[in-house]
């Protein structure tokens, strides 16, 4: 069966998981990357985070790669990065789950890029038929038939979201000969530590304003976990049914697979 026909979350397969850990701290950074950031602690530039975005950087993936390491990907990563969503416009925003599946991990941006010539990204679903991931696209599987949809984190203006992430991404492949089941092209993608190279990560937000009230769907900080902000002016939002209001509003930002922190920032109009 193709990877098209299959709806979301493959059992049992392998990649990314790709979701948002919150941080207690705003600051901490870790080994793997980011853009333009520097050390808080001490005021004095991070040269990791100086080094332009570069393209041409070494291949996170050995060209000699052989099936039965696409067979068995890494699962997680060993980098611990940050991610910060940040506020600047002075309206309240919606910031969006950016990946689908069923009872996926949420995580609040998408990436793209590239290093040594390969194309590297974070998974837009975590049903791995859908990429098509190399391990699934050897060993076969199913998806389950399910939507799972995660409420928006609620940023109050001036604050910001902070998670972090292990550095996993996918990195496009060619599998060797006869290595996929059939039905399956000879290009699919497999797990890699993300490093230095050149990439894109983007974040969707909605304003709050932008709600109707008749349809239940306006929101304010009462309708938080917990019911209040949190000490950065952002929180989960908790409803009876999950917000689906349009998203207006991207943040951007280039980061050199290097620097221990990624900044992304909504600067409203």
């Amino acid at each position: 069966m193709g990877a098209g026909a299959l709806a979301v979350a493959l059992l049992g397969a392998c990649g990314p998981t790709g979701g948002d850990t919150e941080t207690d701290s705003a600051t901490e950074s870790g080994t793997g990357a980011t853009t333009e950031a520097s050390d808080t602690s001490t005021g004095a530039p991070d040269a990791l985070c100086e080094a332009p975005p570069d393209p041409d950087a070494p291949d996170p993936v050995s060209p000699d790669v052989s099936c039965e390491q696409l067979a068995t990907p890494e699962t997680a990563g060993d980098a611990m990065i940050e991610i910060v969503i940040r506020n600047a416009g002075d309206e309240p925003l919606l910031v969006y789950d950016r990946v689908s599946g069923c009872k996926h991990a949420a995580r609040y941006y998408s990436l793209e890029g590239s290093a040594g010539g390969r194309h590297l990204s974070l998974p837009f679903t975590n049903c791995a038929l859908e990429w098509p991931g190399c391990a699934a696209a050897i060993d076969g599987g199913d998806c389950l038939l399910c939507q799972t949809l995660v409420n928006p984190i609620y940023v109050a203006p001036g604050g910001s979201f902070v998670s972090e992430w292990d550095g996993l991404l996918l990195a496009d492949v060619e599998a060797p000969e006869g290595c996929l089941l059939e039905g399956f092209e000879g290009a699919c993608a497999t797990t890699a530590q993300a490093g230095a190279g050149d990439y894109t990560l983007t974040a969707a937000a909605a304003r709050a304003a932008d709600c109707d009230e008749a349809a239940g769907t306006c929101v304010d900080a009462s309708d938080c976990e917990g019911g209040e902000l949190d000490e950065r002016g952002a929180c989960q939002l908790v409803t009876e049914e999950p917000l689906a209001l349009p998203t207006t509003e991207t943040a951007t930002a280039r980061w050199n697979g290097l620097c221990g922190q990624i900044e992304l920032v909504f600067a409203g109009a």
